[in-house]
């Protein structure tokens, strides 16, 4: 079975309250090497086989904005790495409501038949285990 490993985006693959994260400069938000290795493990195993289970407020690709519907943040931030240039299918993402849960980070991780997760939060490395 091959390496397929999850990640976080909050806190893992990008820093929170990055002053002027938005936008055309939502990338200044990526942790450092996040990019990088994002990269060479797609190269070592294959875009398939690299996946996002991040948790958001509403769990939707989409949200409101001033009247107008837009991507996540978080959807935002993986596409301005270039996640899906790169071949990351957008079937590799899933936003979550909570950390743990029928609602929550595990359930994803057993769907995408994880062998590694990324997360800053045990509470979601036990849901994932």
């Amino acid at each position: 079975m091959p390496l397929r490993v999850g990640f976080e985006v909050g806190d893992v693959l990008s820093s929170r309250n990055v002053s002027g994260a938005e936008g055309r400069n939502i990338h200044t938000s990526a942790a450092v090497g996040a990019y990088a290795f994002c990269l060479f493990f797609i190269i070592r195993y294959g875009p398939e086989n690299l996946f996002i289970i991040s948790r958001t407020n509403t769990g939707d690709w989409y949200t409101n904005h001033r009247g107008h519907q837009i991507e996540a943040w978080v959807v935002r931030f993986i596409r301005s790495l270039g996640l899906f240039d790169a071949g990351v299918p957008t079937q590799n993402v899933r936003l979550c409501t909570d950390r743990s849960g029928k609602n929550g980070k595990g359930p994803c991780a057993k769907n995408f038949r994880l062998t590694h997760m990324v997360d800053d939060h045990l509470e979601c490395l036990w849901a994932v285990l």
